[in-house]
């Protein structure tokens, strides 16, 4: 997978400020102590796992850039058109979703955020 162009919408990991986080796998995806909060699905989509209430405002709020993503009957998450997003809202959303899996001493370090 080619990871150049539109991609530059995904901030670096040191630019998310993000205590504890991993990108690695197969895919390339975020984890934070080892549990995946997002995953790069294609150079044109990027999955992340904010949580409900997050994914259906997402899909709400930005119809052309977010859609919501079940697996099974489960809604588990959005995934972000990243030629259509901007930056500041892909930092957004993975800020939630690492606030949601992080566990409450790494939520702490980051200010207290999630």
């Amino acid at each position: 997978m080619d990871h150049t162009g539109k991609l530059s919408v995904i901030p670096s990991t040191s630019r998310l400020g993000l205590p504890g986080l991993d990108p690695s796998g197969e895919r390339p995806s975020f984890r934070v102590r080892g549990k995946i909060f997002a995953t790069l699905w294609s150079e044109a989509a990027l999955n992340a796992m904010p949580g409900e209430p997050e994914i259906h405002a997402l899909a709400q709020g930005h119809p052309d850039v977010c859609t919501p993503v079940h697996w099974g009957r489960r809604l588990a998450a959005v995934q972000i058109h990243l030629p259509a997003a901007d930056a500041a809202l892909v930092a957004d959303v993975l800020a939630e979703a690492w606030a949601r899996r992080a566990p409450a001493a790494l939520r702490a370090r980051r200010g207290g955020a999630g």
